[in-house]
């Protein structure tokens, strides 16, 4: 049986910091797309709701203790989607800026 399934791990990599009033939005578009897709929100020192916010909407959360940057956000993101052997990564920003769609 032939299977057009794609069957490769996507990842989604959000970092954020002090994003809680908007990153319910970008989760929610993300799960109107019905794509099997995870995602992983490095929250990067916030002092608001971030990261229970996003945990409750379902996406795994990385927090940093403080703010490190956008940088290391990005790189702690990289670093789990290898040491959880995804096959391809997307990045969007928390801030809505970019369509999920």
């Amino acid at each position: 049986m032939n299977s057009d399934r794609d069957t490769r791990r996507t990842m989604v990599l959000i970092p954020a910091c002090n994003e809680a009033g908007r990153i319910e939005t970008v989760l929610r578009g993300l799960a109107e797309l019905e794509l099997e897709l995870d995602v992983l929100v490095v929250d990067d020192g916030s002092r608001d709701d971030t990261a229970a916010r996003a945990r409750e909407l379902g996406a795994t959360v990385l927090r940093h203790p403080y703010n490190l940057g956008y940088g290391v956000a990005l790189q702690t993101g990289y670093l789990y989607a290898r040491r959880h052997d995804y096959d391809r990564l997307v990045q969007l920003d928390a801030d809505g800026q970019h369509d999920p769609a």
